[in-house]
């Protein structure tokens, strides 16, 4: 549950993964990939 980790993370920062950790992570996310997602789902919506 996201709200858990949340405050979690507020009470103790020191959980947090590492700066390294959290860099590979998001490198995973992409602009290209999202707009690929939007377009999809569009699609998809125009077709029903």
């Amino acid at each position: 549950d996201w709200t858990k980790t949340a405050l979690r993370l507020l009470d103790d920062p020191a959980s947090a993964p590492s700066p390294d950790h959290r860099r590979a992570r998001a490198a995973e996310f992409t602009w290209a990939h999202h707009a690929a997602i939007v377009a999809d789902a569009y699609q998809r919506i125009l077709r029903d």
